[in-house]
């Protein structure tokens, strides 16, 4: 009749716990799916954002460089390299959003030496060639930085683990109001 045999028992509890097993394995890689494209994003936009910063900060120095030692004053040449710096001078800050010491030491070093160049301020060639210098080396560790927090990102997904619970918390927010 209706009663259950022990073998029918231990078959039903062996289902639900495969049951179970199947639910939380989906649910887990269903997570880690969604880790994974996080760290993958933030990855790539890293990755763009330091060959941008490379890319205009070199076509800065090359800009200034170019000005001061080797375009022929009053020509159109002068006047597209003297666009060229603004047009850069306010590009690279707004590339520069976390604030860090050596951000806001590029931007300092960015402002320094459009000032040289639209000759307001008056330097040494050895000056003026040390302050591209100096631009080009924090660059370069900023760039490094960068480079850390990917590669840790990619081993650890702080990063990805930080904006997990920062959305359960917002999606929790949401479903209070």
């Amino acid at each position: 009749g209706s009663d259950m045999e022990p073998k029918d028992l231990v078959t039903l509890l062996g289902v639900l716990g495969t049951l179970g097993l199947g639910i939380y394995n989906f649910y887990t890689g269903q997570r880690n799916a969604r880790r994974t494209s996080i760290v993958g994003a933030v990855t790539a936009q890293r990755l763009k954002w330091g060959a941008e910063i490379q890319d205009l900060i070199s076509s800065f120095c090359s800009a200034n460089y170019d000005l001061r030692f080797s375009v022929v004053k009053s020509t159109d040449e002068e006047r597209k390299k003297i666009e060229e710096i603004d047009r850069l001078r306010h590009r690279i800050p707004l590339n520069l959003c976390e604030r860090t010491p050596l951000e806001s030491k590029i931007e300092e070093s960015v402002k320094t030496i459009a000032c040289i160049s639209s000759e307001r301020r008056a330097v040494s060639d050895e000056e003026f060639r040390a302050q591209l210098d100096e631009l080009v080396r924090t660059t370069q560790e900023l760039l490094h930085d960068n480079w850390i927090s990917i590669t840790s990102e990619a081993q650890y997904g702080a990063y990805a683990r930080r904006l997990g619970r920062r959305l359960k918390t917002e999606q929790r927010t949401h479903q209070d109001q």
